[in-house]
């Protein structure tokens, strides 16, 4: 089965959460990364697939003030793409 079927949105975090339970709740889904850039910050995550060859990546725009805004951006998206995919697969 499919690791994004199990994609659960009751189990977000809230909005204002923290930088640490942001990066800890997408650490479930793939591999997170911060980083700072010369215009400001950045999150990108590599999911994680179960297709061979495949890889699916999320990021933030590169000029974010703070890590944790480019956090939540990048968990927006996440969010976004994973609803997309869901609903593309059982529907």
């Amino acid at each position: 089965m499919n690791s994004l079927v199990k994609y659960d949105i009751e189990a977000r975090p809230a909005l204002d959460a923290d930088l640490e339970t942001l990066l800890v709740y997408v650490s479930r889904f793939g591999k997170p990364r911060l980083s700072r850039m010369s215009r400001g910050w950045f999150a990108t995550i590599e999911m994680n697939t179960n297709q061979e060859g495949s890889t699916f990546k999320i990021e933030s725009n590169m000029d974010h003030k703070t890590p944790t805004i480019a956090a939540m951006v990048m968990v927006e998206r996440m969010h976004k793409s994973l609803e997309t995919l869901t609903s593309k697969h059982t529907g």
